[in-house]
């Protein structure tokens, strides 16, 4: 865990400069310096003073060197003196002589702004092919806020799973948690830095954050015969069965599924935090079997928004338009079309093997009927979740209640996947009805859905 608070500056700096040989007798009131504080890796250290530099000199701790800008100069007011600080973890100070054109010496001081506290993170022994994970942690105490600007780490085998998008703030007192997982592949020791970029109070010189680093060590040993296969996860998350929750794809996903048959969905993430969502039912005309003569039809297009919250929450809203229509063979016009707005807002807990989520939809509806037209909006509450019980398999249920539909339908069904597709092989009750609806003979309806992810 990284942890950082400001110096005791205050008690340390006279006895650090009495060390050094300096007189704390003259005050730092003329000399201007900035910034007024060090961070790890390179700085630019500007120091004015109007009478006129005609020396400086440096003197500081091993892990502080001056690279340059000391030394003797012509009177100018001002000049750039470059320290690098190889450290980000140890107490670090800078103690500078300036002397003006007059022969008056000022001495002023500078330390390490913060102190972290570098973990060195252990993943022990993982078998080629196998990913393991591990938290690493950013704390700010005392009164101190650090803003995270990035995470860099340079080797192909490592993913990072983000609570948040970055920068993110981290208030004083708070823990931030993120995970970075390790896909072993080449046999051996392997040890890596995870460098978070720390946003700097004082930007100079173009330099607006600093680095620090925590170590991973990770072994990666032979493969055992009888290991299982590396874990998988299932790839259609982003539903509880049929309604959508509040989780979007990884950007560029593309899914396509069928939901007993006739019904067929599509969707696309544009982003991570961004998809666009298609369905429909196949128009199927009884007169194709030279029956009834009738035909139904129906399609919707739209869009979801979702952004994780931490903790296992993410939410999203998001919006569907979509028409149906009935018509019959021995009519001039249409029996039925309905056309549908219907915003929505999803919340959802849990992670990818076991998740509830509940989902909360207005739909305007407009009905065009033979010499009638008229609004039927309804309210729509659905609820979901979906547990895994093993390697390759799932159970799912779902309820959704929506207002005017006359039924309470609750469906449950037992899912199959891999990491590409998921099957859903299961049963709808239909036995709760709504109004003046009546209780089908056989209240149980089957439920089949495949859903293919690119």
């Amino acid at each position: 865990m990284k942890t950082h608070a400001r110096s005791s500056t205050s008690i340390l700096l006279p006895i650090l400069l009495l060390l050094a040989g300096l007189s704390i007798g003259h005050a730092q009131g003329p000399t201007s310096i900035f910034p007024p504080e060090l961070y790890s890796g390179e700085n630019v250290i500007t120091v004015r003073l109007a009478a006129g530099i005609r020396s400086i000199t440096a003197r500081s701790t091993r892990n502080v060197t001056v690279t340059g800008g000391t030394g003797t100069f012509d009177c100018s007011t001002q000049q750039d003196i470059q320290v690098f600080v190889s450290t980000a973890s140890e107490r670090a100070y800078l103690i500078l002589q300036v002397t003006d054109c007059n022969n008056k010496r000022y001495n002023d001081s500078l330390t390490l702004s913060t102190q972290w506290n570098v973990d060195r993170i252990s993943y022990g022994e993982v078998e080629q092919g196998s990913t393991a994970c591990r938290e690493f942690q950013i704390r700010a105490d005392g009164l101190a806020t650090a803003i995270l600007d990035s995470i860099s780490i340079d080797d192909p085998n490592i993913v990072l799973k983000l609570p948040v998008q970055l920068p993110v703030r981290i208030p004083a007192g708070v823990t931030f948690t993120y995970r970075v997982c390790y896909k072993a592949d080449n046999l051996g020791y392997r040890k890596f830095p995870v460098v978070t970029w720390i946003r700097r109070e004082y930007p100079t010189a173009g330099k607006t954050n600093y680095a620090v680093a925590d170590t991973g060590t990770v072994i990666v040993i032979p493969r055992s015969p009888d290991t299982a296969e590396p874990e998988i996860t299932d790839p259609t998350t982003f539903r509880s069965i049929a309604v959508p929750n509040a989780i979007i794809p990884k950007q560029g996903r593309f899914f396509v599924g069928s939901y007993d048959l006739l019904g067929l969905t599509a969707g696309y993430a544009v982003t991570d935090n961004l998809m666009v969502l298609a369905a429909g039912a196949l128009p199927l005309p009884d007169d194709w079997g030279g029956v009834n003569g009738e035909m139904f039809g129906a399609y919707s297009i739209g869009a979801k928004a979702g952004l994780p919250l931490g903790g296992g929450f993410n939410v999203a809203v998001g919006y569907q338009w979509g028409r149906s229509i009935y018509d019959k063979e021995g009519t001039d016009a249409l029996e039925s079309r309905i056309t549908i707005n219907a915003p929505y807002g999803s919340i959802s807990y849990g992670d990818d093997d076991s998740r509830l989520s509940a989902t909360f939809a207005y739909a305007f509806k407009r009905h065009l009927k033979p010499g009638q037209e008229f609004d039927e909006d309804a309210m729509v509450v659905a609820v979901g979740g979906d547990h895994r019980i093993g390697r390759h398999w799932k159970l799912a249920g779902e309820i959704v209640s929506v207002e005017s539909l006359g039924v309470v339908p609750i469906l449950a069904t037992a899912r199959y996947f891999t990491d590409r597709y998921a099957l859903d092989f299961g049963l709808g009750y239909v036995g709760i009805t709504t109004g003046d609806t009546k209780t089908p003979k056989i209240p149980l309806v089957p439920v089949i859905s495949g859903v293919f992810v690119f």
